[in-house]
């Protein structure tokens, strides 16, 4: 089996990364979709703060990755953790 990985560094906005994580679903494919959180474009920010990207994070994963409808992970970047703070769950539904 074959799993790609979108390391997706380039949420400049939340569209970006509703488009990156909907193109992964579209494509049918086994991927891990990994939201960036440094700012490629820091001068035209769309964020405002740190906490609005998380709060953005946050979004995309109950939006995108919430439902059963592929994989899933409710890890918080940089743990093991979910948001909860139980183990996350990674993997198909």
């Amino acid at each position: 089996m074959t799993t790609l990985l979108d390391f997706s560094h380039c949420n400049n906005t939340p569209d970006h990364a509703d488009g990156a994580a909907r193109g992964l679903q579209e494509a049918g494919i086994r991927a891990a979709f990994c939201y960036g959180f440094f700012e490629s474009a820091p001068e035209a920010t769309r964020f405002g703060d740190h906490a609005a990207r998380v709060a953005d994070f946050h979004r995309i994963a109950d939006t995108h990755f919430s439902s059963g409808r592929g994989p899933r992970s409710n890890r918080w970047p940089g743990s093991s953790t979910s948001r909860s703070g139980a183990p996350a769950r990674t993997g198909p539904s």
